[in-house]
């Protein structure tokens, strides 16, 4: 499922995508078990991604999607550490506003979780750009407000 998420750009190598699919399965199961969270719509997803790899396909995908809540766990390249940092994503849609914080498409999510990290994320907005296209004409205006970082 995640192989589409991520652009030719992403590291697709064969034993990232067999970590990313069995820790989104156990993922998906503890958050349906223990905090009762609905995870058959579309508009709620689980994303395990790498802070090596590029935002823009996910957010993409987002925003074609349509998805309303997502929980976002970001692992470092050396999966191995079992190193997570998850923030929960909610309110995904088109409607941006100037008080929105944009990130530039080329950030990764090491850089968002960076971001997020050092500014108080609480009732905070913020959308993917791709330059040098507008937010509203490039078909993909998206935001998010984004919870607090977990390092679990």
């Amino acid at each position: 499922m995640f192989e589409g998420f991520f652009g030719a750009s992403a590291p697709a190598d064969e034993t990232r995508q067999q970590y990313r699919a069995e820790l989104e399965k156990q993922l998906k199961a503890g958050l349906a078990e223990n905090r009762k969270i609905d995870l058959r719509s579309t508009a709620h997803l689980v994303v395990v991604a790498f802070t090596d790899e590029p935002i823009l396909p996910v957010w993409r995908d987002f925003a074609l999607g349509e998805v309303r809540d997502a929980h976002l766990f970001v692992a470092p390249p050396d999966f191995e550490s079992g190193e997570l940092t998850m923030v929960s994503l909610y309110l995904g849609g088109t409607e941006l506003a100037s008080t929105d914080t944009f990130i530039e498409s080329v950030s990764t999510f090491g850089e968002l979780i960076d971001e997020l990290r050092f500014t108080p994320t609480t009732q905070r907005r913020f959308a993917v750009v791709e330059p040098p296209a507008s937010v509203y004409h490039d078909d993909l205006a998206y935001g998010f407000t984004a919870g607090d970082l977990v390092d679990i």
